[in-house]
């Protein structure tokens, strides 16, 4: 009961300090508050360790990868598997929803679709979704234009979510204010 009466006190309180200036309240909140994109430790290493892949491979000299901002890729990792979070990237270490029509390849059945014809790669290593990723946008006709620019707009067919390009784009934006 005491807990609901200091909260109730609490709420009264802020209730008059927002009477008092609304300015004051906004100034607050921004002082005060933190921020909604700050990653937790699991997040920062899921970055690390998606740029560690990126640094390996850019190290094998049979791989003729296209130069691609780091960020970007980290970006789709986050975005395609939420930090590494998701059954695909739990179960199968694929980061970025790489899928396959030959299922004779070890692959994954999404759940939202009912007998879908193809399947969400599996790979046996950490970086190999990475390395495929890299491969795909190098090689892939679809991918053309964003080889020749850099530009993620070109980025548009590597996922069915309208919103992509402007998800991949705050994913950029919040690695670049949490200095990775």
């Amino acid at each position: 009961m005491q807990i609901f009466k200091s909260l109730k006190q609490t709420l009264n309180g802020l209730s008059s300090f927002i009477k008092i200036t609304r300015n004051s309240f906004i100034l607050f909140l921004l002082l005060f508050s933190t921020s909604a994109q700050s990653l937790t430790h699991k997040e920062h290493k899921f970055v690390r360790d998606i740029k560690y892949c990126l640094k390996q491979i850019e190290k094998d000299p049979k791989k003729d990868y296209i130069d691609i901002n780091p960020y970007i890729i980290v970006a789709m990792a986050i975005l395609e598997s939420d930090y590494g979070r998701s059954r695909f990237a739990k179960l199968g270490k694929n980061f970025f929803g790489i899928r396959t029509f030959d299922l004779s390849v070890p692959h994954m059945k999404p759940r939202h679709r009912i007998n879908p014809n193809f399947g969400v790669i599996k790979f046996k290593h950490f970086c190999g979704s990475v390395s495929y990723t890299l491969h795909t946008l190098t090689t892939h006709p679809s991918y053309e234009d964003f080889r020749r620019t850099k530009n993620v707009d070109y980025l548009r067919p590597w996922a069915e979510d309208p919103m992509y390009i402007d998800k991949l784009e705050e994913r950029i934006i919040m690695l670049l204010e949490n200095n990775h």
